[in-house]
């Protein structure tokens, strides 16, 4: 697998922002730019912005993503590439008590499809990770699915890094069952993960 160089060292996550049950619910201004500029202050360059992101949809049978949620999401992109700070889609649609669905493969492709399309042409201080911590999956039928959405995001935008990995809660005993990707331009969460120091205590 070709694996991307992270350009970032240290970062936060911000939390409970965008994991809502619908675009309607987020509270936007529970964080605001001047929050994004303190951020920085600390030698933080790095953001993981978890997101609900199936919920931030009219659901089946289209999925077809909210524009209340694309027009907030815009404006967070807007400060983080003013401010030169890296930004972690995260695709935090997650429940660690419910193992992931082996069917989910068409709720990837249909959400990151949509993702993609509308970001392609942004600065590379965007990523997609297309899944946080996918369990109770067997690591073949993870595989598949994730090699999937890879391809189907390379077909709308060739230029976003893409974080993957793999089953097990993304653990590092589970890397070995992953498949060598040809894509080159990949990262593994552990290497992102890992420089994450902070969970957002900012209220």
């Amino acid at each position: 697998m070709g694996e991307a160089e992270i350009p970032f060292t240290r970062g936060v996550n911000l939390t409970n922002w965008f994991q809502t049950t619908s675009a309607q619910q987020i509270q936007f201004t529970k964080f605001t730019k001047q929050d994004l500029i303190n951020i920085k202050s600390l030698s933080c360059d790095v953001i993981r912005l978890p997101i609900n992101l199936h919920f931030m949809t009219s659901g089946e049978p289209d999925y077809n993503i909210d524009p209340l949620f694309l027009y907030f999401l815009d404006q967070v992109i807007a400060w983080v590439e003013e401010l030169e700070i890296h930004l972690i889609l995260d695709n935090h649609t997650f429940d660690p008590a419910e193992s992931t669905n082996p069917d989910i493969g068409d709720i990837l492709v249909t959400v990151w499809t949509q993702m993609a399309e509308r970001y392609k042409d942004r600065s590379n201080y965007l990523y997609y990770e297309v899944l946080n911590e996918p369990h109770g999956i067997a690591d073949a039928t993870w595989n598949e699915i994730q090699q999937r959405v890879v391809e189907t995001i390379r077909s709308v935008d060739s230029t976003h890094t893409i974080i993957i990995g793999p089953a097990g809660w993304n653990s590092y005993n589970n890397l070995k069952n992953m498949p060598e990707y040809a894509d080159t331009n990949l990262g593994l969460p552990e290497k992102s993960y890992n420089i994450l120091l902070l969970q957002s205590f900012i209220s």
